[in-house]
């Protein structure tokens, strides 16, 4: 779960990097995708709470949801 939330980021963050990119008319995709790369451990470390809280939540519904 958490590799498929680190891609899904890494995308978005990659798209709003060449938007910034294009804009200075330096439009170059390795510089956008270097930097995408070397944001992406930051980004992961943010988001992972969230990935903590969705999986437990997750997690605690199908043994409810088995339990009974």
């Amino acid at each position: 779960m958490s590799f498929c939330a680190g891609f899904f980021i890494f995308i978005i963050d990659l798209i709003e990097l060449s938007r910034r990119i294009t804009k200075s008319n330096e439009s170059d995709l390795l510089l956008a995708i270097e930097l995408a790369i070397l944001k992406l451990p930051g980004m992961i470390l943010e988001i992972f709470p969230f990935i903590i809280l969705f999986a437990s939540l997750s997690t605690f519904f199908f043994f409810a949801k088995d339990r009974s």
